[in-house]
């Protein structure tokens, strides 16, 4: 069962209703967050850590802003706006934090 807000789905009617076809398209919304990830995002948001833009995009995003208003907000491009939204939608609060990475002279054996 797909799980969608009310305030979503007549955000999308009115897309729809405004642009026909064309006004859902490169529209990514976050899906419906639980009282626990909203105040996780919240924290994570307040805390000002290298991923607090992360938490804000995914915040900014369940108050129906689009992608577009998003970057602008924020000073970032559209693109990166898309991209955490959409791997917060497929790996909850961990699709937005750090992993580490691994670097050639991580691999190399002493």
């Amino acid at each position: 069962m797909i799980n969608l807000k009310p305030d979503h789905i007549r955000a999308w009617i009115h897309r729809f209703n405004e642009k026909g076809i064309d006004g859902l398209k490169d529209r990514p919304m976050v899906r419906s967050l639980t009282q626990d990830e909203k105040k996780e995002l919240e924290v994570i948001d307040r805390a000002k850590c290298s991923i607090s833009y992360r938490a804000k995009i995914i915040l900014l995003s369940n108050k129906l802003y689009n992608a577009k208003e998003i970057a602008h907000i924020l000073g970032i491009n559209e693109f990166t706006v898309s991209n955490w939204i959409y791997k917060f939608n497929a790996l909850g609060i961990n699709g937005i934090k750090e992993r580490r990475r691994y670097t050639r002279s991580s691999q190399v054996a002493s």
